[in-house]
């Protein structure tokens, strides 16, 4: 049974807008689809060309409407968007009145609006992800009941752990306190959960990581620094981008590890001696941090950790489901269980 859209047809009042000059006409709307399915954000070129057209026509039949209204999509509102997909049901055909088929209006509405922020300045439009945050049956329309949904951090959450692991990096501190107290774990654990919220690295991905792995660009201008994942059978080998938050405290604990002078290869050994580190005492490990965060209840975490990753990427409109998959080292046909859910950019990577 598809759920019904009736949470979407609370009326309130309409909002005008004096036009954005980019968006002041039908033509300007068709220049932005384009310069979005000419873009690496697109995520449907491989797609038919049926494919595409069906979706300009979504888009042309938004465009129409913001015209009519005199409103800039790019300041769009949730109330607003909300009020799009109402005015659908007594113009559309049956089919249009589906949740599902709301839950891909909004996807698409989302894409396009983002993209074209980027390309003017402008900051991120949050439009979709309110009005999906705010209605659960338009929010899992898209998935399927034997593909569940990743668990992933809230915006508030993942701000929380991010400001917890940026205030783990000491500042002018000396490494040996941590060595002789013993807390060096406590900043191998902090590593460990940074770089799988900060490169969407599995749990085992991180266990197998050696020093060889980390490519370290001091310059900020040669570009980001990344992490090289080694194959594990569920994923191939992939290089993932560190995010630029988590890249001090990656700094931090490879210069501890080295006063340490860790005799193996492992980035995040179990023991001095450079044992590597196990599965159980791995996952412990997360469910501590995130405990020391302010983050309790989530026994373990790791996978959430790397679906937050995921899902941040995939809401840049700069970032293609090709490209967040080639991150994450899977197919990208296994990207399709991220579309049943969506989350605003957010100011950490």
């Amino acid at each position: 049974c598809v759920p019904s859209l009736i949470a979407l047809k609370t009326r309130g009042p309409q909002v005008t807008r004096k036009p954005h000059v980019a968006f002041a006409s039908p033509e300007a709307f068709g220049s932005a689809f384009d310069s979005w399915a000419l873009s690496r954000a697109y995520p449907s070129r491989d797609l038919s060309d049926d494919t595409e057209a069906v979706q300009r026509a979504m888009w042309m039949a938004f465009g129409a409407w913001c015209v009519l209204r005199h409103l800039d999509p790019i300041a769009l509102t949730a109330s607003e968007l909300d009020a799009y997909l109402r005015s659908r049901e007594g113009s559309a055909p049956t089919s249009e009145l589906t949740a599902r088929y709301a839950w891909r209006l909004v996807s698409l509405v989302d894409r396009v609006v983002n993209h074209w922020a980027v390309k003017q300045g402008r900051v991120p439009n949050r439009a979709a992800a309110n009005l999906l945050g705010s209605n659960s049956d338009l929010r899992h329309a898209n998935s399927g009941s034997k593909d569940p949904l990743p668990e992933v951090l809230t915006d508030t959450q993942d701000r929380t752990l991010v400001a917890f692991l940026q205030s783990s990096v000491p500042q002018g501190e000396p490494a040996v306190p941590l060595i002789r107290d013993g807390l060096w774990q406590d900043v191998r654990n902090r590593t460990g959960v940074a770089l799988q919220r900060g490169a969407g690295l599995t749990p085992l991905e991180i266990r197998m990581l050696t020093v060889n792995s980390v490519f370290v660009d001091l310059d900020p201008a040669k570009g980001s620094w990344k992490v090289r994942a080694p194959a594990t059978g569920s994923a191939q080998a992939h290089d993932a981008p560190v995010a630029s938050w988590a890249r001090p405290l990656l700094a931090h604990w490879m210069q501890l590890r080295t006063e340490l002078a860790i005799p193996s290869g492992w980035l995040l050994p179990s023991t001095k001696s450079g044992k590597q580190w196990g599965k159980t005492a791995h996952f412990d490990s997360v469910a501590i941090v995130l405990d020391a965060a302010g983050l309790v209840g989530f026994k373990g975490g790791s996978y959430r950790l790397r679906h937050t990753f995921a899902m941040r990427q995939l809401s840049r409109a700069q970032n293609s489901e090709v490209q967040v998959a080639t991150w994450l080292g899977i197919d990208v046909a296994e990207m399709k269980r991220y579309r049943g859910v969506m989350m605003a950019p957010v100011d950490v990577e």
